[in-house]
Formats: structure tokens, C-alpha cells, sequence
């Protein structure tokens, strides 16, 4: 399972963006690309993909301010 891969295209479909496939330190909320409103679109959609829950709960607007600290931070849900 390429963990990077599949976090980067959920944010591709969640944004509508392509840039977050291409740039991995793209501020996702100074940009304007994540809200308050998607971040549970975003969630809902990594916890379909990886097929585990990803709560509310383990989202941080710092710890998951770019494509490469979105791909970080999924990944260590993922090893627990």
C-alpha cells in the first residue's frame, strides 16, 4: 500500500486541485484548499480508502498543514 500515493489523491479529489499531487509543502489552509467544512470530507475519504476509522479527533490544522504532513501524519495513525 503506497500510503503517500493514496493521501495525495484524496486530497486531490477532496481540494479539486492538482497541485497537491505535484507540491508537498502546499499550505493547504493559507491557500484556501482545505476549510473547516472539508477537513471531515477529507477524513471520511482516508478512512474509506485505508478501510479504518481516522476520527475527528486526530486532526490538527498545524499537524496537517501540507500534502507531505497530511501523508506523515496518516501514516502514523496507520502504525498504531
Amino acid at each position: 500500500m503506497d500510503v503517500q500515493l493514496m493521501v495525495v489523491e484524496t486530497l486531490r479529489e477532496v481540494t479539486g486541485n492538482e497541485e497537491v499531487v505535484s507540491n508537498p509543502d502546499l499550505p493547504l489552509f493559507e491557500s484556501g484548499l482545505l476549510d473547516s467544512m472539508n477537513v471531515a470530507e477529507l477524513l471520511a475519504g482516508l478512512s474509506e480508502r485505508f478501510h479504518t476509522e481516522i476520527p475527528l479527533t486526530a486532526f490538527d490544522q498545524q499537524r496537517w498543514a501540507s500534502p507531505a504532513s497530511v501523508v506523515s501524519e496518516v501514516s502514523k495513525l496507520l502504525r498504531m
